[in-house]
């Protein structure tokens, strides 16, 4: 999923509201196999780098599903998992349903390729009328 710089930095705030410590965020990171960037005291500006960097790898889910392990009573997290976890299954739904479709033409199209033609058809002699 692509996310403009205003959606990043919309998440940004909201992560910072919630984790605004370093050690947090760090966790958070390690926990969605995002490896760690130079210190930074803001936490607005941490979480601006941390998210850029998960949107960037396709990590942003992992990194809001981290943080949900932390505050499952956080409707707004949950929300937002939700969100994120509909968006990937509807993109995966359409790859597959495209695959699906594309094989489904290929195999189509090997048969009729390879199937019988009417030249190669048996002979069947017609029967007699009474």
């Amino acid at each position: 999923m692509e996310f403009t710089a205003q959606e990043i930095q919309d998440m940004a705030e909201f992560f910072a509201r919630r984790f605004p410590q370093a050690a947090e965020r760090e966790a958070i990171m390690a926990e969605a196999g995002l490896a760690h960037g130079p210190s930074e005291p803001d936490p607005l500006r941490a979480w601006t780098t941390t998210l850029t960097a998960a949107a960037s790898q396709h990590k942003v889910r992992r990194l809001a599903t981290a943080a949900l392990a932390r505050r499952a009573g956080d409707e707004n997290l949950v929300e937002m998992v939700r969100v994120l976890s509909r968006e990937r299954r509807r993109r995966g739904g359409i790859t597959w349903g495209l695959v699906g479709a594309g094989v489904l033409l290929l195999v189509g199209g090997v048969l009729l390729w390879t199937g019988p033609r009417p030249a190669d058809a048996p002979e069947v002699a017609p029967e007699a009328a009474p």
